[in-house]
């Protein structure tokens, strides 16, 4: 069974969270979608890597599957 975005069922519980010191979260998919970016800078012939990296940040999570952290990447403010 796949799990939603937005979906709680696979967070970890408050009390274990309040453990574990925050770091900013990138999602995978934004991550690719920036060295898709980086890609582009070496190799400008390829006019698809723009929008392999525009895919890439609409496949966004938002939010860190297990704790809910949101995503820090730009391309969402």
């Amino acid at each position: 069974m796949t799990n939603p975005p937005g979906s709680r069922r696979e967070q970890l519980p408050a009390e274990v969270l309040a453990l574990l010191p925050p770091r900013p979260y990138l999602s995978t998919a934004c991550d690719t979608a920036w060295l898709l970016d980086a890609a582009r800078l070496q190799h400008p012939d390829r006019d698809d890597l723009a929008e392999h990296a525009h895919r890439m940040h609409d496949r966004c999570r938002l939010t860190h599957k297990f704790t809910g952290a949101p995503c820090v990447c730009g391309c969402h403010h």
